[in-house]
């Protein structure tokens, strides 16, 4: 198979938020959170392959990607990719973290000097998925690589990474829990020179999973946020739907405040968490209403853990919120994922906010340069926004095809979400 870079048609619509969605949203002016409940479904785009994460240095202007794509054609498993990128979207170096096992990527930050971050997971064989952590310096060279496996055996595995003003370097996944088939949401620390410093649990389910899929780090150095799922519900006992839960943690791995919320019977999730300068939290998922399936939401909650306003995506269909950012200055919030078109066919979708939770834009993308028509499934996976925004995800071939997946990534404006430029690679380097 040979290396191709493919040009992505991004079919943007000015409309949406305005007359094809409709967009619900909430402000709560005082007392506690007002915890309300929806349900989600199996989403349509859940491949390995794709651009999972992306991070801006602004030490050196740098744009990282991180993501999976397949070995080869006769390979089925899947290799790291990173990619450093410029600005104006050019490549400027790309490397593939490769064993003789499969990893896979979930989350990329980057430190004050420019040093490079990525977490996931490295499958392990007999006794599971272990933690995996890899560090590259601005040039692209390799510094170190980590793992991590808990006490239990099973699947362990980080979802997210964040860097914090100390250059300490933050987690956030599952790990397994006491009971068969059972986890734990985990997070844990390491020094910028690959020590470990603590490692933590919480929500342990006696029956079920519970995970982190979330983590940003506060601005000035006192903790960090995290947000997933649990099996256990607000009031502490064991649920057979999963719930929200979100939580502020200091530098020690304490927590200061939980939050859940949900309702029986219905599943529902938070994928994205950042924080904005002056320790506002905002949340993004999707959560199942009985009149148009799951709804992608944004919240923002104040650094004490009160609800302030929440808004939902309100249209027929299964979408889905993966990621979250807020703009330096905390004016501008946006958020990405997954927007349903029928049957087989999503969209990705990226929208953005102002701190008080009016709807400035919203886009859908789409990949009919890529792989033409409707039945393509697109994701949006990840996001940064240093000013401009920058969006990742995956353009799934047409079901039935042999086509790989191509990870792709965006520039838009902040002001209006107009594209700049985009691009994917649907082969390894």
């Amino acid at each position: 198979m040979s290396s191709r870079t493919v040009m992505i048609a991004l079919a943007t619509v000015a409309s949406l938020g305005i007359a094809t969605l409709t967009d619900q949203t909430t402000s709560v002016a005082s007392g506690p959170p007002v915890e309300h409940s929806d349900d989600t479904r199996t989403l349509y785009v859940e491949s390995d392959i794709g651009a999972y994460a992306v991070a801006y240095a602004p030490a050196d202007r740098a744009v990282y990607v991180v993501g999976n794509q397949p070995r080869s054609e006769s390979d089925t498993n899947v290799d790291i990719v990173i990619r450093r990128y410029r600005t104006d979207g050019s490549l400027v170096w790309q490397r593939a973290h490769r064993t003789s096992a499969a990893e896979y990527a979930r989350g990329v930050a980057v430190d004050a000097a420019g040093n490079v971050y990525i977490a996931g997971w490295i499958a392990t064989g007999d006794r599971g998925d272990d933690v995996l952590l890899l560090a590259y310096s601005p040039t692209g060279t390799r510094r170190w690589v980590r793992t991590y496996d808990d006490v239990f055996n099973g699947d362990d595995r980080a979802n997210a990474v964040a860097v914090d003003p100390q250059g300490r370097v933050w987690l956030a996944g599952s790990v397994p829990a006491a009971s068969e088939g059972s986890s734990q949401a985990w997070w844990g620390r390491w020094t910028p020179d690959g020590r470990r410093t603590g490692s933590w649990t919480t929500e342990h389910s006696i029956v079920g999973r519970a995970e982190a899929l979330g983590i940003s780090a506060l601005a000035d150095g006192s903790g960090i946020v995290l947000a997933g799922n649990t099996f256990e519900t607000i009031d502490g006992s064991v649920a057979t739907t999963q719930n929200v839960w979100m939580g502020r943690f200091d530098s020690s791995g304490n927590g200061e405040w939980v939050r859940r919320f949900g309702r029986a019977g219905h599943d529902d999730t938070a994928r994205g968490v950042a924080v904005s300068g002056d320790g506002a939290v905002y949340v993004t998922g999707e959560a199942f209403t009985s009149s148009t399936g799951s709804d992608l939401w944004v919240r923002r909650y104040s650094p004490g853990g009160r609800l302030v306003w929440k808004s939902a995506l309100a249209i027929p269909g299964d979408d889905s919120g993966r990621s979250i950012a807020v703009a330096p200055d905390g004016a501008t919030v946006v958020a990405t994922g997954v927007l349903h078109e029928g049957g087989f066919a999503t969209d990705a979708i990226v929208r953005a906010y102002t701190s008080g939770g009016g709807l400035i834009w919203s886009r859908r993308i789409d990949s009919p340069g890529n792989y033409a028509g409707d039945s393509t499934p697109d994701a949006g996976l990840g996001i940064a926004v240093p000013g401009p925004v920058y969006v990742v995800g995956r353009a799934e071939p047409p079901r039935g095809t042999v086509l790989p997946a191509a990870p792709w990534v965006a520039r838009l404006t902040t002001d209006q979400g107009t594209t700049r430029w985009s691009h994917a690679d649907d082969v390894a380097p």
